[in-house]
């Protein structure tokens, strides 16, 4: 249920996203840079983890409210990645890139228990935020 819910909102997210052809057709791309059709499939991926990070949480937490609020925040951060990039503000969106991955350590580390599943299912969601804020940083100095 996580995963599609994430799934879902990441599609919507991007579909509402008008322009983005556009944008990334006439803006200078960093090294490394995907076509478009890529970064979509990224992105979804990075939605999906999220909902396996949510499960993950759910299922190793004992008490997972507030470790699935971290969870909740981080994928929202994250969703807000593609209009703010795509609408030019590389600052923003890199800044709740990072805070994105950043909020989900204290999901890891609760009440000084530290829950290695969880940490391990946020590496893959790191690994794909810190090359989506590597994109974002080139694109705001090559542009």
């Amino acid at each position: 249920m996580f995963c599609a819910a994430g799934a879902a909102l990441g599609v919507l997210t991007w579909v509402t996203s008008g322009g983005a052809g556009v944008f990334w057709r006439i803006m200078r791309k960093p090294p490394l840079t995907p076509p478009l059709f890529v970064l979509f499939i990224f992105w979804i991926l990075t939605y999906l983890l999220f909902g396996v990070f949510a499960a993950i949480v759910k299922g190793a937490v004992k008490k997972a409210s507030g470790a699935l609020v971290n969870a909740a925040a981080g994928f929202f951060l994250a969703l807000f990645w593609c209009p703010l990039f795509f609408s030019g503000r590389f600052a923003v969106a890199s800044a709740a890139l990072f805070v994105s991955g950043a909020v989900l350590i204290p999901a890891a580390v609760r009440c000084g228990r530290f829950y290695t599943s969880v940490f391990l299912s946020a590496v893959p969601l790191w690994i794909l935020e810190a090359y989506f804020l590597y994109l974002t940083v080139g694109f705001a100095v090559l542009n």
